[in-house]
């Protein structure tokens, strides 16, 4: 199961993040909110859990216990939390050229497709590890398969540099597996790269693949 960070919800977003232009049918950033909640487990289910487990009764607890974690963190308040999602709306794709940047008002309306999801927040290192006391870390970024390869990733991802900023960080840490090369081609272009390796011993047996820490440092 993807590790899933303490969530927040805000019930404003911090109006030093500008909304950019949004034509219609471009994709929007926001905050998620309660009724982004049956979107959001489909989005993280389907992207982090194989398709042989769907007709599996482990699948639908799964998912239970997936909606509920998330639903407790949403209604959380930790400040130094953020859960967005991209919406679309009319069920138009938006051209992977032209993604829009900004992060929109929070709002309850479920008329627009969750067409992906990222979090960040503040986690605590251990002392001995050379990192701050406090990293800034993304978790969970997943796409819906059909919104796929149409700037969805990158956009939450630059969201994300935006709210780093605001909160005077310059520095951005995650996790990718080792075998997603996909994933790490993603991050590779957003100017992500390799700082730590996790797992070597399990890696080594050939219980689980190394779970590589990427950076990306942001320039002021």
């Amino acid at each position: 199961m993807p590790s899933l960070p303490q969530f927040s919800t805000m019930s404003a977003v911090n109006q030093n993040i500008p909304a950019a232009s949004q034509p219609e049918g471009i994709y929007q950033t926001r905050l998620a909110n309660v009724a982004d909640l049956p979107q959001l487990v489909e989005v993280l289910s389907t992207s982090f859990y194989p398709a042989s487990l769907l007709n599996h009764w482990f699948y639908w607890v799964m998912k239970l216990g997936l909606h509920e974690d998330l639903k407790r963190r949403l209604q959380s308040s930790n400040p130094r939390y953020r859960c967005l999602v991209a919406v679309r709306s009319g069920g138009v794709t938006a051209d992977r050229d032209t993604p829009s940047i900004g992060l929109t008002g929070q709002t309850g309306q479920t008329d627009r497709q969750v067409a992906g999801t990222v979090e960040i927040s503040f986690r605590p290192c251990q002392a001995w590890r050379l990192f701050p006391p406090h990293r800034l870390y993304l978790s969970n970024l997943a796409v819906r398969p059909d919104c796929r390869r149409t700037g969805v990733a990158q956009q939450l991802l630059a969201t994300c540099e935006q709210i780093a900023t605001e909160w005077g960080c310059y520095e951005l840490y995650l996790h990718v597996m080792e075998n997603n090369e996909a994933a790490q081609s993603l991050y590779r272009k957003n100017g992500y790269q390799r700082c730590e390796v996790g797992n070597p011993v399990l890696a080594a047996l050939g219980l689980r693949p190394k779970q590589l820490l990427l950076s990306k440092q942001i320039l002021s």
